[in-house]
């Protein structure tokens, strides 16, 4: 959901009321969808995305304006401005359609040295065209599979063979023009991936507790800061810093790391003052080997008070250190455990997640003398937030809107303190 007067993104949890169900159109092609008034707080909303499905029409993932109106506490002008616009025709107060159009046919199938050396079990990775989707593709014959609902224009796909043990093998990413009722048959050539053998730098003491790496591998026609097709996947770093990756597609390797008192250094970008960057490097041969460069984290003792400032208990205090991949795609640091490979060999759709102790998760609990310790944590995390049943942060307004935050300053390998009066809840709100 995205509030009035273009504010940021806020998930629309399975908390919320009402729920985020999935609906289906009327005869007339009218879908009715029930969403949050608000999406913090007292910021009204007005757009939401969602995805939308038939089994005739390429899928669509749009952001929807549900309600164009000036929120409540606009003035009276912008008020009747609107409604006058809306008297004349010039705006209208019902949502846009949504206009799915006809796919383009897409038929692939791959061979490992030579064409009569054809492949089953294979899966398809198509930009833009989201692989969780299963009702996309069928087989249309044994090593062929099929998919008639591609969006129009310059597509890009990688096929993926998964044996049933063993690593996945991958074609290159390929260029196809897709026109609606048209199909596009393409045989194309599975090749080994790269492995990675990994381990973590010396300057982290071994034992290596809680290790992990995630992993992103661009193709190499990947362009930064563009949406990518995507092979992600994670694995554990044993106590002695070592870590293998079976198989990778060519191209571009992003990574990062993280453990028990160190995270991998910092990769560059386009937002280095307010984002992390995963480690960039080629992936360009059979087997890479691989030196992960870390830093130390930093811990974060903050005190919490009351409005009397005393000692608050029970309160959660919680960071949100961002990593973007592919200068694209932000999440917190370590919370995407997730395995393509693993995604695809499963004979039912599901995520892998991991049950690592400090995977994306960054809070901290008060105890009675108000003190809450954050441990392990990126030292490019710069706000933390508090939550409590009876108490509630001040309001902050910044350039780009109203938030509950408080900077800080983290130094890597220190304790650095930091102390937060609440005030009572419902003192005053996040509003336009």
């Amino acid at each position: 959901m995205r509030p009035k007067k273009n504010g940021g993104h806020y998930t629309w949890l399975e908390t919320r009321e009402p729920k985020p169900l999935a609906v289906t159109t009327d005869p007339a092609g009218f879908a009715r969808v029930e969403y949050p008034f608000y999406t913090n707080e007292r910021l009204e909303t007005g757009q939401i995305s969602f995805s939308v499905e038939h089994p005739d029409y390429c899928p669509d993932r749009p952001f929807a304006t549900v309600n164009a109106a000036p929120p409540r506490n606009a003035s009276l002008f912008a008020r009747a401005q609107y409604w006058l616009a809306v008297l004349l025709h010039r705006t209208s107060a019902r949502p846009g359609p949504v206009v799915l159009t006809r796919g383009a046919i897409l038929q692939l199938s791959g061979y490992v040295g030579a064409h009569e050396f054809m492949r089953s079990n294979l899966h398809a990775q198509v930009l833009n065209l989201w692989s969780s989707d299963t009702n996309l593709w069928r087989d249309l014959k044994p090593g062929v599979i099929e998919c008639r609902r591609i969006a129009a224009g310059q597509g890009l796909v990688r096929l993926v063979w998964v044996p049933a043990q063993g690593p996945a093998w991958f074609s290159d990413a390929v260029s196809f023009q897709a026109k609606p009722g048209e199909t596009n048959a393409l045989e194309l050539e599975l090749k080994p991936g790269t492995r990675i053998v990994g381990r973590i730098d010396d300057a982290v003491p071994r034992p290596v507790r809680n290790g992990y790496v995630i992993v992103e591998a661009l193709h190499s026609k990947q362009k930064k800061g563009e949406d990518w097709i995507s092979w992600h996947r994670w694995t554990t770093i044993d106590t002695n810093g070592h870590f293998t990756l079976d198989s990778l597609p060519r191209g571009t390797l992003e990574y990062i790391a993280m453990g028990d008192g160190f995270v991998s250094t910092n990769g560059s970008g386009t937002f280095n003052t307010s984002m992390r960057y995963p480690i960039s490097v080629a992936l360009d041969s059979a087997e890479l080997e691989l030196v992960v460069p870390t830093e130390r984290t930093a811990t974060l003792q903050v005190l919490v008070q009351d409005d009397q400032s005393q000692p608050l208990p029970d309160a959660t205090v919680s960071l949100w250190p961002n990593v973007r991949w592919c200068d694209w795609g932000a999440v917190i640091f370590g919370s995407d455990l997730y395995d393509t490979l693993e995604y695809f060999r499963s004979t039912r759709p599901r995520v892998e997640r991991s049950t690592n102790t400090f995977a994306g998760n960054f809070a901290a609990r008060s105890d009675k003398r108000g003190l809450a310790v954050l441990k392990n944590i990126p030292a490019s995390a710069h706000s933390f937030s508090v939550q409590h049943s009876r108490y509630e942060m001040p309001v902050t307004k910044g350039p780009f809107g109203m938030f509950r935050a408080e900077s800080v300053t983290l130094l890597p390998g220190a304790t650095n303190f930091a102390t937060i009066e609440l005030q009572k809840a419902g003192t005053e709100s996040i509003h336009h």
